[in-house]
C-alpha cells in the first residue's frame, strides 16, 4: 500500500510538472487557413465606411476565423487636416505593406496577401493583390476552405498594469516544411475609437485600428521576425515584451513628405480595447499562411490556462482559434 501510494503520489507530480511546462496554447491538430483582411482606410474616405460594413459581415459571419486589421496610410485620406482636432490613425512603415496591394484608392484590402485573379483595384492582372469591396467576401471564402493551414499559432498574453508592459507568448507548430524561413507579425490593434470620418460624421466609431508593429525591430523593419530552422512536427516559441505608451499624444514617427518633416502623434491607447493580431508569412511577407487574434490584455487562444496563478490573471473571456 505504502508503495502504491508512493507512485500515486509520483503520478500526480509528474502531470502537475508536465502540466505547467508543456505548450498549451495551441495545439498539433491540423486546422483550417484563418483569414487575415487587411482593409485600407482613411478618416477622409467617404466609401470606408461601406468598407468597414463589409468587413464586419464577413468577421461576423466567421467567428473565430477572421482577423481584421484596419491601416491608415494614405496622407491624402488619413493626414488630419491642420486645425482639425481629427484622429491621427496612421502607424508607422505602413506605407510598405500597403505597397504590396499596388492600389490607388480606397477602400481596398488584401486578403491573406494572396493573389486572387478577380476583383482587382487594376488592370495589372497578376500583379496587385488589393481588392474592391466587392471581392473580399468571395476570397475571404476560398481561404476559409483550406482545411490545411501549414502551421498553427498559440498567443498568451499578460498585462502588467503598474508597468504597463504587454508579455506575449507565442507559438508555432508546424505541419509542412518551408522553402525558407518564414515572418511573425504582431499586430496591436484597437477597438472603440470616437473621431471623424467622412460620409459617417464626427462620432464614428473605428474598429481594429493598427496602432502599431510590435514585431517590427528598432531598424525599422515592418516585415516581422525572422522564424529559421522550421522542422515539421517540432515547435518554434518567442517571447515579447513591449510597453505600450498610453499618454495621449505621444509621438511615434516622422517623416519627410513634400519638402517638409511630418510629424506624426498618436492619441491616448486604451489596452481594454485593444487586440493583438498574429499571422505568419512567406519569407517574402506576400502571402500570409495564417491568422489569430485575441484581446491584448489577459487572454490566450487556449481556454485552459496552463497554471493557476495565469488562471487568475487571465481574462475570463477566453477563445479557442482556429474554431475547428
Amino acid at each position: 500500500d505504502t508503495m502504491k501510494r508512493h507512485i500515486h503520489y509520483l503520478l500526480i507530480l509528474f502531470i502537475t510538472i508536465y502540466g505547467l511546462s508543456a505548450q498549451n496554447w495551441t495545439d498539433t491538430l491540423y486546422h483550417p487557413r484563418n483569414v487575415v483582411l487587411e482593409e485600407f482606410t482613411g478618416i477622409y474616405c467617404g466609401a470606408c465606411p461601406n468598407g468597414h460594413v463589409v468587413a464586419h459581415e464577413i468577421d461576423s459571419a466567421n467567428p473565430g476565423r477572421v482577423v481584421v486589421v484596419g491601416i491608415h496610410t494614405s496622407d491624402n485620406y488619413s493626414k488630419p487636416h491642420p486645425g482639425s482636432g481629427h484622429p491621427d490613425f496612421r502607424a508607422p512603415w505602413v506605407s510598405k505593406i500597403y505597397s504590396q496591394a499596388s492600389c490607388w484608392y480606397f477602400p481596398t484590402a488584401m486578403v491573406n496577401r494572396t493573389l486572387f485573379d478577380y476583383g482587382l483595384c487594376s488592370s495589372d492582372t497578376g500583379v496587385n493583390k488589393g481588392m474592391t469591396r466587392g471581392s473580399w467576401a468571395e476570397a475571404s471564402n476560398e481561404i476559409l476552405a483550406d482545411d490545411s493551414a501549414e502551421v498553427n499559432i498559440g498567443v498568451r498574453s499578460l498585462w502588467n498594469e503598474s508597468t504597463s508592459t504587454l508579455s506575449i507568448d507565442v507559438e508555432l507548430y508546424y505541419h509542412n516544411s518551408q522553402n525558407i524561413n518564414n515572418r511573425l507579425n504582431i499586430a496591436l490593434s484597437e477597438n472603440n475609437l470616437i473621431g471623424y470620418q467622412s460620409s459617417g460624421g464626427n462620432d464614428y466609431e473605428h474598429n481594429h485600428v493598427l496602432r502599431y508593429m510590435i514585431s517590427s525591430d528598432s531598424s525599422n523593419t515592418w516585415n516581422g521576425v525572422k522564424v529559421d530552422n522550421i522542422v515539421p512536427g517540432e515547435w518554434q516559441t518567442f517571447h515579447f515584451d513591449y510597453y505600450v505608451n498610453t499618454a495621449q499624444d505621444t509621438l511615434i514617427f516622422e517623416h519627410t513628405g513634400y519638402g517638409h518633416i511630418d510629424t506624426v502623434y498618436r492619441e491616448s491607447i486604451n489596452i481594454d480595447n485593444c487586440e493583438l493580431a498574429v499571422y505568419v508569412t512567406d519569407f517574402s511577407s506576400s502571402n500570409i499562411h495564417t491568422g489569430v487574434a485575441i484581446h491584448a490584455k489577459n487572454d490566450s487562444t487556449n481556454s485552459e490556462p496552463s497554471s493557476l496563478s495565469e488562471n487568475i490573471q487571465s481574462n475570463k473571456k477566453l477563445k479557442v482559434y482556429p474554431n475547428p
